[in-house]
């Protein structure tokens, strides 16, 4: 029982990894995009 619980934990850690990674992506374009207007 416990090692589906630690499967879970983990599986949400990987889950929240991920979609730290894809808002972080999604700001970087927010600001390169951002500059790229003012440069214009």
């Amino acid at each position: 029982m416990t090692e589906l619980t630690d499967r879970v934990a983990a599986d949400g850690e990987l889950r929240f990894a991920g979609l730290m990674l894809v808002v972080s992506v999604l700001v970087l374009v927010a600001i390169i995009r951002d500059a790229r207007a003012d440069a214009d």
